[in-house]
């Protein structure tokens, strides 16, 4: 395998790069804290592989930054449209991060109406249900799956009181 990151990139931009080394590759360019690699990984959001796409957006929003606005809307779209659940929970734990602390109660109706759907599995039901934690601006103490041992999220495990609670905390759009 390549060792430097611009061949692996030089290796998918050829179509040579297998899966693992484009997964190698997202999450290496995220490491990197270096800008030059988000339009790279911007890219990579639309490969195949799900895992391709899971670790290409957790580079951009969680270790690079990218809160924009183009990048909130790929996490909506990806949280709607993704074929794969992991990517769908990680557009859901993104979208948490970009909207941390900011208490919009418009934002908070849309994934409100994700973790009350049908269309969402548990696995991405657990990522909404926390990122509703962050957005209301709750301390992590607080978030949901963060203390006692880990297990399966069941939809049982929604407090819709506390849901409900949020709800209210949150200002006008």
């Amino acid at each position: 395998m390549p060792d430097s990151l611009e061949e692996l990139w030089r290796r998918i931009d050829s179509g040579l790069a297998d899966e693992q080394e484009k997964i190698d590759t997202a999450v290496r360019s995220g490491e990197s804290k270096q800008e030059r690699y988000i339009p790279l990984l911007v890219r990579l959001l639309d490969d195949e592989a799900s895992q391709v796409r899971y670790y290409a957006l957790q580079s951009l929003v969680l270790d690079l930054r990218q809160k924009d606005s183009f990048m909130e809307a790929r996490c909506w779209q990806l949280l709607k449209e993704d074929p794969g659940e992991e990517v769908r929970g990680m557009a859901a734990a993104c979208l948490g991060s970009i909207y941390l602390n900011k208490r919009s109660a418009h934002v908070f109706r849309q994934l409100l109406g994700e973790l009350e759907g049908m269309s969402q599995s548990p696995v991405v039901k657990a990522s909404i249900y926390t990122s509703l934690f962050k957005l209301a601006g709750r301390p992590p103490m607080e978030w949901p799956g963060l203390k006692g041992p880990a297990r399966v999220f069941d939809e049982g495990d929604i407090d819709w009181e506390k849901i409900a609670w949020l709800q209210d905390q949150m200002t006008v759009p």
